[in-house]
């Protein structure tokens, strides 16, 4: 089945024997997908079958950037044509995840959604996997990684199950300065050369990332042995000495115990 159009309508033909199977009574038509196409009359979302005859009449009307109306597992994606919040319907045209939704798509199998910002994942059966409230989630071949609203971040298999508990993005050393000076430095193009001495801070900042452009990234430390001694909270840190670090957004100083000090 292939849309066609004629005098400015669409229908459908067999793309095989040329024979039109629908007469092109519609203002837009779209493919068939699970047994089902979308098509505009009268300014009305309709769903038809393969005979033409309409399955799905409920009041729905056509985003205006037009989106694909294609069911996928045995539902589709309807927008909202007054606010285009995003929502699902099954094959009966009933709403199984209203159109409250800033985003929403299926990846690998899952139904991703976004809402003011926070991420969630429900399963192909439309049960919560995660709820609406993380900054990010991957979905791998092998596993789902997800960027929580702690700023922790967790793999896990495709049930649900944690596999890997605390995910780390990056890991670096901190240099501070030292009170001492470097003796015999000498100037090129007579611009001083810094005659100061660093030293590298006891602990190593790691970095975990929000996965979303809109939320920070944020760090946290460790000890040479890889053992975590704050988690994720602060928006920046820095070595200000062997075991102080200046952490933001709060300006607080921490020792090598993550304890505050100041």
């Amino acid at each position: 089945m292939a849309v066609f159009a004629r005098n400015g309508k669409r229908g459908y033909i067999n793309r095989f024997t040329g024979k039109i199977t629908v007469p092109e009574n519609y203002t837009r038509a779209w493919i068939f997908s699970e047994g089902l196409a979308a098509v505009e009359k009268d300014g009305e979302l309709l769903f038809i079958d393969h005979s033409g005859k309409v399955v799905i009449d409920r009041d729905f009307q056509v985003h205006f950037d037009n989106p694909k109306y294609a069911f996928k597992n045995g539902y589709c994606m309807i927008k909202n044509p007054v606010d285009g919040k995003m929502g699902l319907i099954d094959r009966n045209g009933n709403w199984v995840l209203n159109a409250e939704y800033d985003n929403l798509f299926n990846n690998e199998g899952f139904w991703q959604v976004e809402k003011d910002g926070c991420i969630g994942l429900y399963t192909a059966e439309l049960d919560v996997m995660f709820p609406v409230e993380n900054t990010g989630i991957c979905v791998y071949d092998d596993a789902i990684e997800v960027r929580h609203a702690d700023h922790t971040a967790k793999r896990y298999d495709y049930e649900g199950n944690i596999v890997v508990d605390f995910v780390i993005d990056e890991v670096s050393n901190m240099q501070y300065e030292t009170t001492e000076l470097r003796n015999g430095v000498e100037s090129v193009d007579n611009e001083c050369l810094d005659n100061k001495i660093y030293g590298i801070a006891d602990c190593q900042r790691y970095l975990v990332r929000s996965g979303n452009y809109n939320t920070p990234d944020y760090y946290g430390l460790l000890n040479r042995n890889g053992k975590t001694i704050t988690l994720p909270i602060y928006t920046s840190i820095e070595a200000i000495g062997k075991d102080r670090y200046l952490c933001q957004p709060d300006g607080v100083i921490v020792n090598n115990q993550g304890e505050i000090i100041n």
